[in-house]
Parts: structure tokens; C-alpha cells; sequence
């Protein structure tokens, strides 16, 4: 039974666990799976002291994930940012083709992020994973998985199924995390990460290896910073490894996708 690391967010078996020194936390009823003694040493600290770091300890390095190592949707659906409030789409900074040209939108801050922080919610129509496999990689770099191998977002309809003909105008009020752009193999480095957080139910069910009991409940898909993003800037997310393979590399290798 595959568990993830409520510590590093891989995924692993209890064996695997196991070898790699790891196990469970339990903390306030809830059986937090580990994947490896540096895992469970560190999550087991920061959950004794809660998220205040001590004056000895050394900042966060970028990217290091600081906020809150266990949230639920319930405390991150309010924080997350929409489309008019917060954040923006805007012609992208990166440039591509010749002469060059933005590629395409882009995300942008209208406020400040510090690192750590949810941005805004991947929105977008659920699909299969077997559908998220079968696309393009530019079509690609508007799905994102929900549950993993199990269903995905497409960023470029809405929930209901309906295509998004005019994002500028469409997407006002809603979260725009689908439209943000992956800064690599340009001049830019990436500011943010997929991230995802999930109801009680979810998260217990997960843990449990209950994967169906976790599709009934609630699971929302959004950008945290891993920077500190000012207002004017773009956001970057990395899309992945596996998005920069070449299709038929990607389907021989059978790769996991995100």
C-alpha cells in the first residue's frame, strides 16, 4: 500500500518506509505516514512547536516549504487569491519564437507573497488521468493532476466543462494558477510550486490508503510561493521534468505525471 510522506510529500509502502528508517506520527488521532528518520524527526519538531521557528535556527532556504507542514482545505480555500484580488493575467514577461513574442498570459501579483504562502487555485474541468497522458505537451502545461493516476484539471475549461474563449475577461473572481507559466530554459527562475491541501475526510482516507473514501471529499490544487513575490511580479511554477520529455520519450519511460 503506497502512503505519502506528510513530510517530504513523496510517496512510499510502509516496507519502503521502513528501510529508510521512517513510520508514522500520530498526533491528535491522526496517523501521519513518514517516510525516513530525518522526515519524522523534522515534522515531529516543528508539529511540537508548532510553525514559530527557534532564534538559533537558520531562515528557511528558498524553496523550502514554511508554512504549516499539515493544512486543510478548510484553511487554505479563504487565503487563496482570485483573478481581480491579488492576482492578474497579463501578456507574460518570458519571450519566445522570432522576432520574439510573450508566451502567451501570464500570472502577476497585485500584492505581496511571502514565501510559503498560497497564491491562488488551480481551477479547470476534471478529467481522466488516461486523458492528461493522451495530450500534447503544450496541451499539457494547463492540466495538472488531482489525484495522482486517478483524475486530473484541465486549466483551460471551466468546471461545467465549457471552453474558456476570453481568459482576460472569462476568468475575473476565479483562480488563475492554470495560466502561470514554467520559467525554465529562460533568463527567470520559478517562484512557486504546486501545492495542494484537503478536508479531514481526505486527508485521514489518504493516509489510510482509502483512495476512493478520498475522491468524496474535497481536495483543492493551487500555487504556494517558495519566494517572496512583490506586487508586478510573475509568477513562476515549475511544471515538472517529465513536461520537458519529448512525447514519445514520456510514453516508453512511463514516467509519473503530475
Amino acid at each position: 500500500m503506497a502512503l505519502v510522506c506528510g513530510q517530504c510529500y513523496t510517496p512510499h509502502t510502509v516496507a519502503e518506509a521502513a528501510r529508510r528508517g521512517g513510520g508514522t506520527l500520530q498526533t491528535a488521532g491522526i496517523s501521519t505516514p513518514l517516510c525516513s528518520n530525518a522526515c519524522y524527526q523534522k515534522l515531529g519538531a516543528l508539529l511540537g512547536a508548532g510553525t514559530k521557528r527557534s532564534s538559533e535556527e537558520p531562515p528557511p532556504v528558498k524553496g523550502e516549504r514554511v508554512t504549516p507542514l499539515i493544512e486543510l482545505y478548510e484553511s487554505v480555500k479563504p487565503r487563496l487569491a482570485t483573478y481581480g484580488n491579488g492576482v492578474t493575467l497579463a501578456p507574460s514577461t518570458l519571450m519566445i519564437g522570432e522576432p520574439p513574442r510573450p508566451a502567451g498570459l501570464g500570472v502577476f501579483a497585485t500584492r505581496r507573497f511571502a514565501a510559503g504562502e498560497p497564491i491562488t487555485e488551480f481551477t479547470g474541468f476534471l478529467i481522466s488521468h488516461a486523458t492528461g497522458m493522451a495530450m500534447t505537451r503544450d496541451e499539457r502545461s494547463h492540466v495538472r493532476a488531482l489525484f495522482s493516476f486517478t483524475n486530473a484539471l484541465d486549466g483551460k475549461r471551466f468546471p461545467n466543462g465549457r471552453v474558456i474563449a476570453n481568459p482576460l475577461t472569462d476568468l475575473v473572481g476565479m483562480g488563475i494558477g492554470a495560466y502561470s507559466n514554467d520559467a525554465r530554459n529562460s533568463p527567470f527562475t520559478n517562484n512557486a510550486k504546486f501545492d495542494w491541501a484537503d478536508d479531514e475526510q481526505t486527508t485521514n482516507a489518504l493516509n489510510s490508503g482509502r483512495f476512493e473514501v478520498a475522491r468524496n471529499g474535497r481536495r483543492v490544487l493551487f500555487l504556494r510561493a517558495i519566494d517572496d513575490i512583490e506586487p508586478g511580479d510573475e509568477v513562476f511554477v515549475g511544471y515538472g521534468d517529465d513536461y520537458w520529455t519529448n512525447d514519445e520519450e514520456r510514453q516508453s519511460r512511463l514516467r509519473r505525471w503530475w
